[in-house]
């Protein structure tokens, strides 16, 4: 081996010694990461008061604080009566795992699961009216069977299973710790015995609403898959301006049915308002022509929940076509947008306490099979025809959900969902920009939830697109990276090389957040930088006014499993504040290059994103 081979060798392996020493520090254990999260969120010591018993299961611990925070949560929350919160493992070595992180209260959750869990904490004066005894200040259960048929009693007490209840609550922190996984097999095996799902021995009356153009055979199929579930329901179909020969085979195959043709840009939220003012029936479906019903039980199962006067929107679990591989299992509002958690993922086992298992409460659902009460809906105004082709479905929910009403997916049954038959992928950039602005009239309609899903805490991993479901800590992202944007140097050195993946996954006027790895080679042997360069040179190779960035590394759990042939690429991402950014206003293309440390070599790709400054 040659001198110089040696020194190469030498030296690749000092830089992937750095690697890990910076991978090691960024990358925290559950124990680290708990100790420096429940730090944040230390009250001040107080003296318990005596108005509220907690009842634990036995075997379980009491956190250090946690008498401190349901103390103090009590006193800041007068209205609340029932708290509970989040527990993990604790082994004997002292080291933590498996948290079992809580969404607010979720009355649907909680009578498919006793999902709040091994602390409940009462307040003495809900005791009473329950007939309780008020003179413990801990009551231990064996199992969580024996208590289930109380708290039953007493959540439906504290009005749990009422619209706009506010007196149950969780508290955000690790109230308990149990020796393993198992203790938890008992809130699983227990479903609610006071409070139960009202049966449905007939279908109520359904108008079902389909938004439908130039699908025939598509809605042919729809309408067939329908027909077989019942032969009762009111079909709507919203035609918005299919071709004549289209036309004609529409109306054939919806006669008897109310078939409504007004040519019109394409507009959901206007279709499906159309169709609800035509509605007669009880409820209404919101159902995508490209919906594929198996069987009639998973309506029942919808109609039982949409009338209950608490519950809003209902939704419910949808497949790909051709397997069990989960298209919709309910809507989680994430920093980058609406998203479906789970997506491609097969339904075979349960993920995350069994999430896409159980029927539960979360902030939305998806339009391509919505269930409502038509009085509610009329109530709220319905669609907004402002959000014409994205997010009309979240807002809906989230409007029912700021007037006190719960929304439900089903997850005990499911449809197959041909999704994008009908408007094709959102790839291009025209269709990415109208994304974009109707994500924005989205938060500035309701701005609480910029960052916020009651049903989804902060605890839980909240980064980038990662669909898994996972604590906070497998993906611990530090502070915002401060720019200091410059000129590039050097550009007519850079090679243009898709070997250099970018993907930029938000970039706001608060942050740029993504990542980027060089496929092939060692990662640890490049400096990266990101690119902004004017969106309208469409010229392959760098200008010279294109700005530049060094990024630091940061964490990214899910490179290490999605691409385990590529060597050290664990901290490709990319975390930065586009805040007082000091960039010129314009409209910019975003790309990466990659330097490499000892030869200077560069290469450089774009990511397929703009910003506008």
């Amino acid at each position: 081996m040659g001198i110089q081979s040696i020194v190469k060798n030498a030296w690749i392996q000092k830089v992937s010694r750095d690697y890990e020493k910076e991978l090691g520090r960024q990358k925290l254990t559950y124990t680290q990461w708990a100790e420096q999260d429940e730090a944040k969120k230390k009250v001040p010591t107080r003296k318990k008061e005596g108005d509220y018993v907690i009842w634990k299961l036995r075997g379980a611990i009491l956190s250090k604080e946690a008498e401190n925070q349901l103390t103090a949560y009590f006193a800041e929350k007068p209205q609340v009566q029932i708290l509970y919160g989040d527990e993990d493992v604790l082994l004997a070595d002292g080291e933590r795992r498996s948290p079992f992180v809580k969404p607010c209260w979720s009355p649907d959750t909680y009578i498919s699961y006793f999902y709040v869990g091994s602390v409940v904490a009462v307040r003495k004066s809900l005791l009473k009216e329950a007939g309780l005894s008020t003179e413990a200040d801990l009551i231990e259960y064996e199992e969580t069977v024996q208590i289930r048929s109380l708290m039953d009693k007493l959540f439906t007490l504290a009005g749990g299973f009422e619209r706009g209840c506010r007196s149950i609550a969780r508290v955000p922190y690790v109230l308990s710790h149990v020796e393993d996984e198992k203790s938890w097999e008992s809130h699983f095996q227990s479903p609610g015995t006071l409070w139960q799902m009202p049966e449905i021995k007939a279908l109520p009356g359904i108008s079902v609403v389909i938004p439908s153009k130039d699908n025939p055979q598509v809605l042919k199929k729809c309408l067939e898959a329908l027909q077989k579930v019942s032969a009762e329901m009111e079909i709507i179909v919203v035609d918005n301006g299919s071709s004549a020969e289209n036309k004609k085979e529409v109306e054939a195959l919806t006669g008897g049915m109310k078939y409504i043709y007004e040519p019109m840009a394409f507009n959901f939220s206007r279709m499906c308002n159309i169709g609800a003012e035509q509605a007669t029936r009880e409820l209404l479906l919101f159902l995508n022509d490209d919906i594929e019903v198996v069987d009639s039980s998973w309506l029942q199962a919808m109609c039982s929940k949409a009338l209950l006067p608490y519950v809003g929107a209902v939704g419910l679990k949808l497949y790909y076509p051709g397997g069990d591989n989960i298209q919709h299992a309910g809507v989680v509002n994430l920093p980058i947008g609406p998203d479906h958690k789970l997506h491609g993922f097969s339904d075979s086992q349960g993920y995350y306490f069994d999430w896409n298992k159980y029927n539960r409460n979360c902030l939305a659902v998806t339009a391509a099979c919505l269930l409502t009460e038509a009085k509610k809906f009329r109530e709220l105004g319905g669609f907004l025809k402002d959000l014409a082709v994205n997010y009309n479905d979240v807002e809906l929910c989230i409007r029912y959900y700021e007037q006190g009403y719960q929304n439900v997916v089903i997850n005990d049954y499911y449809a197959y969902h041909h999704e994008s038959l009908s408007r094709g992928n959102d790839e291009r950039p025209e269709k990415l920009e109208a994304i974009r602005k109707e994500r924005e009239l989205l938060y500035h309609l309701h701005p609480d939830f910029w960052d916020e899903d009651p049903y989804f805490p902060a605890e839980l991993d909240w980064k980038g697109l990662n669909v898994k479901i996972q604590p906070a800590y497998v993906y611990a992202v530090g502070e915002k990276q401060m720019p200091c944007w410059r000129n590039l140097a050097g550009a007519d050195k850079a090679r243009y090389d898709q070997c250099l993946m970018v993907r930029v996954e938000i970039c706001d006027e608060k942050k740029m957040q993504g990542y980027g790895i060089i496929l092939g080679d060692n990662n640890a042997c490049y400096n990266r930088y990101l690119l902004l360069e004017s969106a309208d040179n469409e010229e392959t190779q760098l200008s010279a006014e294109c700005l530049t960035l060094k990024v630091d590394g940061v964490y990214r759990y899910e490179l290490e499993l999605s691409v385990p042939d590529q060597v050290n690429v664990a901290l490709g991402g990319f975390y930065i504040s586009m805040e007082n950014a000091g960039i010129p206003k314009g409209r910019y293309r975003i790309g990466m290059l990659a330097e490499h440390k000892l030869s200077k070599g560069k290469l450089f790709c774009w990511s397929g994103k703009e910003l506008t400054v």
